[in-house]
């Protein structure tokens, strides 16, 4: 899946907006042999939803990469925001 908005750390705080349809994608660094994840939360899922969860890096001890959750809105207009 293709996201048409990548969001980052670095956009923590920003909102953005997105029609129905388009992908959104919060890629946050992450080291997969820790035993901690990233998780994606919504109070509505009938607004937004998971459709993926990805890690890309390496897996071994120590091993660390970029934890990618892809989502869309669920209603023609939503509104998504990202704060830390």
């Amino acid at each position: 899946m293709v996201p048409d908005v990548v969001l980052t750390i670095r956009d923590a705080g920003r909102t953005v907006y997105l029609n129905a349809g388009q992908c959104l994608a919060v890629d946050l660094e992450d080291i997969s042999t820790t035993g901690f994840r990233w998780t994606f939360s919504t109070p509505d899922d009938s607004v937004l939803s998971l459709e993926g969860n990805e890690f890309h890096g390496h897996t071994g001890v120590g091993g660390g990469g970029v934890r990618r959750l892809l989502t869309r809105p669920s209603i023609p207009d939503g509104r998504i925001c990202v704060s830390s």
